[in-house]
């Protein structure tokens, strides 16, 4: 269960100079995605995960599983989200980890 990434930005007020979705985790990790990536039709703000309700282990009470992004690099337990237009310094970036976390990890997600 969840629903689309670019369902909430066609709620929220995004100014034409954001570049980047900021992901902050309960746990303090924190990541960003670029703003294009988070309006792929397949980037979720889940809350379920293989038609199982999210434990907390695996990121309850929602998580961006976004396609394309290594699974080490997506926040789980998310308390925050936001949008800004400067380059954005997660967990990884301030560990030398580079901003090219990308590859193709499959994740099944179901969308209500």
């Amino acid at each position: 269960m969840g629903v689309r990434l670019r369902s909430v930005l066609a709620l929220a007020r995004v100014r034409p100079t954001a570049s980047k979705f900021i992901l902050r985790g309960a746990d303090y990790y924190s990541d960003s995605i670029p703003i294009e990536e988070s309006r792929d039709s397949e980037t979720l703000l889940a809350r379920a995960h293989n038609g199982q309700p999210l434990t907390r282990p695996h990121g309850l009470p929602a998580r961006v599983p976004a396609p394309e992004i290594y699974g080490m690099e997506k926040c789980k337990r998310l308390v925050e989200l936001a949008l800004t237009d400067r380059d954005f310094k997660g967990y990884g970036r301030t560990r030398g980890w580079s901003d090219e976390a990308s590859g193709y990890h499959p994740i099944a997600v179901n969308v209500c």
